[in-house]
């Protein structure tokens, strides 16, 4: 199937994806809008996922009002890219793939919208885009942060740490791995709480069950990816020990100037690799248990499941229970003017290009 441009919105928190036919223009919650009366079209969201060597992930556009009689007021949009269908996954070989995250959020009857702790607010559409009105993460990226800083202590890094453990046992719960963490996926809201985002490369995935699609960032790839034999949650534990390792040092673990040096360097292990003498003894025996080259020894996919990452010693009086009650205190506070503030985000070229109108009605039904 030929899927037009995609599009989507700085603001986005955790996008997943949808078999629609028309693009998604997605947009930011704004004070008290005003809706007319005509019947909004619920849809899931899309994203896109690309490697590094790409435009960063996490957000596309920032929309300060509305047009059209749907939403009354003036308002204008700053655009940042188009995706087209060469991107839409981000790697071709996801456009094969049989069972895709869409089956598990866009099962008949009703719609299932994915999210992490965030708000669908209204849904509606044009001829031109499906329009979502979701929770505006206005507090930047960590990665962008990270950039700044240089590198985290550890306890920042840990706070960051244990937002995505959460995140990835609710998507194991539901059966979905996720397969794309890295610092340019988490955005931070208001309150400095960290989301996880961009679920271009995520799937439904039986509890015994492997896929063998290739995807990922490069240096976020776990070796059975690169050796092909077949993956399956264990990859994003994996994926946690490279986050671990790039937020206490700035720069992942395993790196190189194109990306097949840098998955030769992966199979080569994480005990090749040197550890900064800041890094605590906890951190880097984490790291390392979560980076075994065997999937099946890695930290979280034993018996006790990620409740064996939460009791290692690098999270020893970690308060969890206040994680997730959303008491405890965030180590960054961002700093945001108001509810159209793009300031904690990078800067990128508008874009003019407009899709062609969408008229074949593959909406009717819902």
């Amino acid at each position: 199937m030929a899927h037009p441009p995609i599009r989507r919105i700085l603001t986005l928190l955790t996008p997943t994806l949808t078999t629609h036919k028309a693009p998604l223009r997605l947009i930011s919650m704004l004070p008290e809008p005003t809706l007319s009366d005509k019947e909004l079209v619920e849809i899931p969201s899309t994203s896109c996922a690309q490697g590094r060597s790409g435009l960063r992930s996490g957000y596309q556009r920032l929309w300060h009002g509305f047009e059209g009689d749907r939403l009354h007021g003036k308002g204008e949009e700053e655009e940042i890219r188009v995706l087209e269908k060469g991107s839409y996954f981000g790697e071709q070989a996801l456009l094969r793939e049989e069972c895709r995250t869409a089956n598990v959020i866009a099962m008949a009857p009703g719609v299932e919208c994915l999210t992490l702790d965030r708000e669908l607010y209204k849904t509606f559409r044009d001829n031109k885009y499906v329009y979502m009105m979701m929770e505006a993460c206005l507090g930047g990226e960590v990665w962008t942060i990270l950039r700044d800083r240089g590198w985290f202590d550890d306890l920042t890094a840990r706070f960051y740490t244990a937002c995505v453990v959460e995140a990835l046992e609710y998507l194991h719960a539901k059966n979905i791995i996720y397969r794309d963490l890295k610092p340019e996926n988490l955005l931070l809201d208001s309150t400095g709480y960290a989301k996880l985002v961009d679920f271009g490369f995520s799937k439904r995935l039986g509890a015994s069950s492997k896929t063998w699609t290739f995807c990922g960032t490069p240096e976020y790839v776990a070796p059975e990816i690169i050796l092909n034999k077949g993956h399956d949650k264990a990859v994003d534990y994996w994926s946690i020990g490279i986050l671990m390792y790039e937020l206490l040092t700035g720069t992942p673990p395993f790196t190189a100037s194109d990306p097949m040096k840098t998955y030769n360097i992966i199979l080569k292990g994480i005990d090749m690799v040197d550890f900064p003498q800041h890094l605590s003894r906890n951190a880097i025996s984490l790291i390392k248990r979560l980076c075994r080259e065997a999937p099946a020894e890695r930290l979280g996919y034993q018996r006790a499941g990620i409740q064996d990452i939460k009791k290692h010693k690098w999270f020893q009086g970690f308060d969890w229970d206040g994680l997730r009650a959303r008491v405890l205190q965030p180590p960054i506070i961002p700093k945001i003017k108001g509810p159209a503030d793009a300031g904690n985000f990078d800067s990128y070229p508008r874009d003019v290009e407009v899709p062609t109108d969408e008229l074949s009605g593959w909406d009717l039904d819902f």
